[in-house]
Order: C-alpha cells, then sequence, then structure tokens
C-alpha cells in the first residue's frame, strides 16, 4: 500500500500515486507454523469477485501474491472482472523459476510483474549493490539488475524495482522488503495514474501504453530513470516499466488530496483495491 499510494506530505515515504484511494481485501492468514501467510484459493476467488462488484470504483487491483498451481475458477473470476475493465497487476513470483506455472502470474489478461534491484532511481548501474536476502539466493546485486529471486518467462509483461525498498509497514513503522510482491505496486500506482489522467483506457490500451512506453535493450540510458536493466538471461526480455512521458503528454497529474488508488472512479479520480 505505502509503495503504491503514500502520501506526499512531509515525513515518511511517497508512493508512486500519491494519496490515492486503497481498498484494503484481506485474503491471507499467517500460518506461525509454515512461518508464510496463507489461504485458500476460494478466499482469493472471492476477494475477485467483491472487486468486480465494485468495479465501478475500483480501477486496479494489486495482487502481491500467488501459487505454483492452476485454478480454472480462478480465471473464470479474473476474467469476469477485466470484462468489467479492472486492471490486474499480478507478482510474478520469488524462486527464479517460469512464472508460466504461477497462478495468477500466468493468466493471459493480468499485468505479470517481474522485479529488478534498484539503489538509485537511475539507469546505468552506478549505485550501490544492494544485499538480496532470499535463502540460498541471498547475496549482493548490482545496481540495475535482474534480481536472483525473481521469476521469469513469457508470461511475464513488465519488470519494475523490488530489491531493499523502503515504504510504509506495521503499527506506523516503515520498513525495507524484497520481492515481485514488493515490485507489483510500483506498476499498480503507475496504473492509477495513467488512469487517473485518462479515464477511458481500457485493460488493453494499458497493457499497450506499459510495453510501449516502457524501457527495452535498445533503449541508451538517458541518466536518470528511462533506461534499461542486466542479468535478464531469458529469451522473454520484459521492458522495465517507465510510464513518465506517456503520462507528462496527457498532462499534469492532480494534487494528492484528489488521486486515488485501487490495488488489486469518481470522473476525477482513480482507486486501487489491494490483496
Amino acid at each position: 500500500a505505502g509503495v503504491a499510494a503514500a502520501k506526499y506530505n512531509s515525513f515518511g515515504v511517497v508512493g508512486i500515486a500519491p494519496g490515492a484511494r486503497l481498498w484494503a481485501i484481506k485474503v491471507l492468514e499467517f500460518n506461525e507454523s509454515t512461518g508464510k501467510c496463507e489461504a485458500a484459493i476460494s478466499s482469493i476467488i472471492e476477494a475477485v469477485d467483491y472487486v468486480t462488484k465494485n468495479a465501478k470504483e475500483i480501477d486496479v487491483a494489486n495482487l502481491s501474491l500467488g501459487c505454483k498451481c492452476n485454478s480454472l475458477a480462478l480465471k473464470e473470476a479474473i476474467d469476469k472482472s477485466v470484462a468489467r475493465n479492472v486492471i490486474y497487476v499480478v507478482a510474478a513470483g520469488n524462486i527464479h523459476a517460469d512464472a508460466s506455472s504461477f497462478s495468477p502470474a500466468n493468466h493471459d489478461g493480468v499485468i505479470s510483474v517481474s522485479a529488478i534491484a534498484d539503489d538509485d532511481g537511475k539507469c546505468g548501474s552506478a549505485g550501490i549493490p544492494l544485499w538480496i536476502d532470499a535463502g540460498n539466493m541471498s547475496g549482493y546485486t548490482t545496481d540495475d539488475s535482474f534480481a536472483s529471486f525473481s521469476n521469469y518467462g513469457p508470461t511475464i509483461d513488465i519488470a519494475a524495482p523490488g530489491v531493499s525498498i523502503n515504504s510504509t509497514y506495521l503499527n506506523g513503522s516503515y520498513a525495507k522488503m524484497g520481492g515481485t510482491s514488493i515490485a507489483a505496486p510500483h506498476v499498480s500506482g503507475a496504473v492509477v495514474l495513467y488512469k487517473m489522467l485518462n479515464q477511458n483506457a481500457s485493460v488493453n490500451d494499458v497493457r499497450t501504453i506499459l510495453a510501449d512506453s516502457g524501457s527495452n535493450k535498445s533503449t541508451v540510458c538517458d541518466g536518470s530513470g528511462r533506461g534499461y536493466f542486466t542479468e535478464d538471461m531469458d529469451s522473454n526480455p520484459e521492458p522495465l516499466l517507465y510510464l513518465f512521458d506517456a503520462i507528462s503528454a496527457i498532462g499534469t497529474p492532480m494534487s494528492n488530496e484528489t488521486a486515488t488508488f485501487v490495488q488489486q472512479d469518481a470522473p476525477e479520480q482513480s482507486s486501487l483495491a489491494q490483496s
């Protein structure tokens, strides 16, 4: 929620879409015996159905979750929601495997997000190395490189920062976190900004603008935010999130008091549902 929509004020951190309206939809419970957050697929389907019922108010659904599984029922639920023009942004997964076997990242109607390491918000790999805490994949990684834990493959639509990201945490605190679950809300926030300025944009419109605007292997580093990353070893180089020019071409974003964010509209706003 903080990565996507933390307010632009005098303290803490700032989200990609500051102050956007959040719908917090809880689908996971912490399992003390496994040390993981878990849920039945039926719980996720129920959440997706809730978003669909509120599709007139929710623009984007951020699903920072997934499993190595396939569910026709979940696919059908997402299909119905996408048909209502809700945009689904999904974490690719964190075991350095082909995301094609992970649901809902493998759904052809969602925007699947892989993770990169980015220390300074600029291209060129000039930032300091970042520590990745990911079990046997732990270690330092160079700036502007593909995260060692991130899932990959042809089902991935776009990459975004997901290593050592400082954001809001429990009980009013802040913490550095990583994973494709952290990369996904970068994309969700960017999509909300775009939708805020282009309310009539369809799901396919947004998918196209993300792909066309994103940096790719041939993009020359501009010394700032537009450039590509290294160490993506598969044969499907996904674009790196870059919507600055597309958003600027539409107009100046509204103040954070009127912006809204759906992770998971009034004519002037966008909102985001977070699962």
